[in-house]
């Protein structure tokens, strides 16, 4: 590939992000189809731009195997929960493939199933 192609796709790619700025997050053909289920960007709210969460200051992140020994789930079940239960915290991207969870929102989920058990 010469220095033209490489000027002309990255014009390309820039035209594309300017027009969709949800393409400015990932354009691999598995990013696409997930933007696409998911309604856009995962780090973006779709009628407002960038999506803003309020964040306690000195917030802990967790990631996924520390999620795994706090809870106890499996990962097959940590994911299930994500795509079907409203009330399982929401993931954070912290990098483009890099997540993580919020510890007082898992702390509270599991308060909140500890709750459950004890109601019934």
């Amino acid at each position: 590939m010469n220095a033209t192609t490489n000027k002309l796709s990255y014009n390309a790619s820039k035209a594309a992000t300017q027009q969709n700025p949800h393409l400015a997050c990932d354009t691999s053909p598995i990013a696409r189809h997930i933007a696409g289920r998911a309604g856009g960007c995962p780090d973006m709210d779709n009628a407002t731009g960038p999506a803003t969460r309020a964040i306690p200051v000195g917030a802990r992140v967790l990631r996924l195997h520390q999620v795994l020994e706090r809870t106890g789930l499996s990962r097959a079940t940590i994911y299930v929960l994500q795509a079907n239960d409203p009330t399982w915290p929401r993931k954070i991207y912290l990098t483009k493939r890099t997540v993580g969870w919020l510890e007082v929102e898992l702390d509270g989920w599991i308060a909140s199933r500890a709750q459950l058990c004890v109601a019934a």
